[in-house]
């Protein structure tokens, strides 16, 4: 600001907003003008206001004065500063245009929007404009956004396997990417951590305790001693931390599997008959081949089929059952049983032991039928479903309760959990969240297709009915 009428033909006031100009300078502890204000003493307010008229009388063509006249909060209305007020006062009351309905003010006053992506900015015949082509695109005519595009029919050259069969169920949407167009979302195995570790996060502890339990498994005779034998692998291997904290890690997985390998060895001896070779089996559904073979199955005398999984992990109880660990189980007992085999299967897990009956034929093919067309349509778009969305769905009769129920399992609670997004890459690509998950309102019947029938199977807990007995 020019501190003498120096002419210029413009002359721009910036920043006068209410409270910063005239300057507001709190005097300092050893300013006695401050305490004891007198006739002719310096006033720095008194001061801008004469500046402020140098300013006015040097402009000769155009006086330009901005200041924040809106809330960046909400928006609400500020005041210029105190003396901007008393000039627009005075050229109000002294001043009229032409045309004197309109008001000189606001003739003379151009507010400009909040943000500089305001649609202002880039709307014919407005005076404001913006050379800022970042946010031009954003109000561009643009198509409205059309469903997700469906592909072709997939054509299956070989026949399915079980294995892929099993893939799909357990999770739709990543079986349409790897499947479908080869995209495979999960990433390299990262390189083993340079220190040594001292705790275990969820998947690690499932890898290792599966290794104890496969140990174990392959030496039925001597389980004690290959569960020690492959504990002592593992840390050595550096897996598990040294000395008494990898002693320690030992035992916490070691401990709940004898429990699981004697509800094992108790199943297996109502099958007591391994079958030294796996079965073959071949269906036509829905025009599909359906092809696979069951592995480690046993024989009673009456020629009925046991298939046994075990997993070191909890299956839990009825009202929090994960059901998600039985869909592999559950497609070999549908197609065993579509194909006229009186196959009963059993999950053995560390808390309890599941058991399910043979199955009519019809009853399986037609369920294993319905599970085929639904493979079909999700070779052709990602399925807006997720499994462990599904049963947290299905396991509600109340419409809400089942709603924050499916919201929780899918986008976690914000403090535990991260819900079943953060498990998939590719489902999170596809649906972000529980909203998109649901935005074309299918969700619901795909919980029945694909799940409810998993869901209502007679599946007997074994360790409740000991309790009971």
């Amino acid at each position: 600001m020019p501190m003498r009428a120096i002419p210029f033909k413009l002359v721009c006031l910036l920043g006068m907003n209410d409270g910063d100009y005239p300057r507001a300078q709190p005097p300092l502890d050893f300013d006695l003008m401050g305490s004891d204000y007198r006739p002719g003493d310096r006033s720095r307010r008194e001061d801008d206001r004469y500046l402020l008229l140098e300013a006015l009388l040097s402009a000769r063509d155009q006086l330009y004065i901005s200041w924040v006249g809106r809330s960046i909060r909400d928006n609400s209305e500020r005041p210029a500063s105190v003396l901007i007020g008393q000039l627009r006062d005075h050229l109000a009351s002294g001043w009229r245009l032409h045309d004197e309905d309109e008001d000189l003010l606001e003739a003379m006053t151009q507010e400009h929007p909040l943000q500089p992506f305001s649609a202002r900015y880039f709307h014919d015949g407005d005076d404001l404009f913006s050379y800022a082509n970042e946010w031009q695109v954003l109000h561009q005519a643009t198509e409205p956004a059309s469903e997700i595009e469906v592909l072709d029919a997939f054509i299956q050259e070989e026949p399915l396997s079980l294995g892929q069969l099993q893939d799909f169920l357990r999770n739709p949407v990543r079986h349409f990417f790897s499947q479908r167009l080869k995209v495979f979302f999960e990433a390299a195995d990262a390189p083993l951590a340079d220190e040594e570790p001292f705790v275990l996060d969820a998947l690690q502890r499932y890898s290792l305790s599966d290794s104890l339990l496969e140990a174990a498994l392959g030496q039925p005779d001597h389980t004690d001693q290959a569960l020690e034998a492959q504990a002592r692998r593992l840390q050595h291997s550096g897996l598990l931390p040294m000395a008494g904290f990898g002693e320690c890690l030992q035992r916490e997985l070691i401990e709940p599997l004898p429990d699981l390998l004697q509800r094992y060895r108790q199943l297996l001896a109502l099958w007591p008959t391994p079958l030294t070779s796996a079965l073959p089996v071949s269906l036509e559904l829905q025009g599909l081949r359906l092809e696979g073979w069951l592995s480690g199955l046993h024989q009673r005398a009456d020629g009925g089929l046991l298939s046994v999984t075990t997993i070191p992990n909890s299956i839990g109880s009825i009202k929090s059952r994960k059901w998600h660990r039985l869909t592999r189980p559950w497609v070999n007992h549908l197609v065993a049983c579509a194909s006229g085999m009186a196959l009963t299967t059993a999950l053995v897990a560390s808390d309890d032991s599941l058991l399910l009956g043979p199955m009519e034929q019809g009853a399986a093919s037609r369920i294993l039928g319905d599970l085929l067309m639904a493979w079909q349509t999700g070779m052709r778009q990602p399925l807006p479903i997720a499994v462990k969305t599904a049963f947290a769905w299905l396991g509600q009769t109340d419409p809400v309760k089942a709603q924050a129920a499916a919201r929780k399992a899918y986008e976690g609670d914000g403090l535990t959990t991260d819900g079943e997004r953060r498990e998939s890459p590719a489902l999170g690509r596809q649906y972000a969240d529980y909203d998109a998950l649901m935005a074309d309102e299918t969700f619901p019947d795909w919980c029945d297709a694909l799940y409810r029938p998993l869901l209502e199977a007679p599946w007997r807990s074994l360790t409740s009915e000991d309790a009971r007995s």
